[in-house]
């Protein structure tokens, strides 16, 4: 068709997928989550599935350093360098401009950062909005899961 651009061809196999069952399995993976750190690491791994990023990194904000990783990623200090260039932006931390090839969000109360990238082709408003509301379920399963740790050592009741 003339004036037309193909954006994305997936298999057909990703169509038979019902979005709606996908959000909700992922949700309920993301909240059952047994510790911090395994809760992150299902963010990476889900988060890169649900948006159909190429890549995707938890990033520890505080150290620069790459905790959990799908894909084949940039240089950790490359994304440090983004997130924190990005930070500076309330444009760009909102999602509302920036690179389109690559999204990230905060995980303030686990001092981490969602980061996903494809090699050209940009993320919608969608898929930023998907990113967004994945780390906010973990960042809350982050601080619960915390707390309950806090609340159970031996310290506590002694």
């Amino acid at each position: 068709m003339d004036g037309v651009d193909i954006e994305s061809i997936r298999p057909a196999a990703e169509s038979l997928h019902d979005p709606r069952v996908d959000a909700l399995e992922t949700a309920a993976l993301l909240v059952g989550a047994p510790t911090p750190s395994a809760a992150l690491d299902e963010l990476c791994i889900h988060g890169v599935r649900t948006v159909g990023a190429h890549w995707g990194v938890v990033l520890d904000l505080s150290s620069g350093s790459i905790g959990s990783e799908v894909g084949e990623c940039p240089p950790a200090a490359w994304i440090a360098a983004f997130v924190a260039g990005s930070q500076s932006s309330a444009r760009v931390s909102d999602g509302d401009s920036g690179p389109s090839d690559m999204v990230w969000a905060p995980l303030p109360a686990a001092g981490r950062a969602l980061v996903m990238g494809r090699n050209g082709e940009s993320f919608r408003a969608r898929e930023r909005r998907q990113a967004a509301a994945l780390a906010r379920i973990v960042d809350t399963r982050f601080r619960e899961l915390m707390n309950l740790s806090r609340h159970r050592h031996p310290s506590v009741n002694g």
